[in-house]
């Protein structure tokens, strides 16, 4: 103790330090889908902790225009996420996306035949650990049914299910190209 000259004896203590489990990131996408097709979109991030893998996505916000569908993990698409049940939590790393336009919408579209939609939502992914990240963004870019035909949906980046509208549904109720 070094008053009283007494020595105690040696002693081995571990220490073990466990690193922090770091969230997840994210990955930002931009995605192609037809209007009046239902799009099935995996949600992906990185995570730097060694051996830590994705377990679960989380729906943060709902695209203005179009709506999203849970996943199974069987690829099942059903049952509609709404606003009231956000921050939703998914199935399965997968989302699905369907835009159906009606005639009373304005059909305004580029070159390209994206349609003028705003369909950007948001999402965070969580670890087996339960750690969760900061949200991202989904930004869709739809396409018109009549372009997605004319070009056979190659210009589409994802996994598409459904019936592919007439070219005249596109067409109809007045609508014109911004081009």
């Amino acid at each position: 103790d070094g008053e009283t000259g007494v020595v105690s004896a040696v002693a081995r203590v571990t220490v073990s330090v466990a690193p922090v489990n770091d969230p997840p990131v994210p990955t930002n996408a931009t995605v192609g889908s037809n209007a009046g097709q239902t799009t099935v979109i995996e949600l992906s991030g990185t995570d730097v902790d060694e051996g830590d893998v994705l377990a679960e996505a989380f729906i943060e916000t709902n695209p203005a225009e179009g709506k999203l569908y849970d996943v199974f993990p069987n690829g099942t698409v059903k049952g509609e996420i709404h606003d009231s049940a956000l921050p939703k939590r998914l199935t399965s790393l997968k989302v699905a996306y369907l835009y159906t336009p009606s005639d009373d919408d304005p059909l305004g579209f580029d070159e390209d035949g994206v349609m003028d939609v705003d369909a950007t939502f948001s999402f965070s992914v969580a670890d087996e650990a339960g750690a969760r990240s900061v949200s991202d963004e989904v930004k869709m870019r739809v396409y018109t049914p009549f372009h997605a035909l004319q070009d056979g949906a190659s210009n589409v980046n994802s996994k598409s299910s459904g019936n592919v509208p007439s070219p005249e549904y596109a067409l109809n109720a007045g609508r014109t190209s911004t081009e």
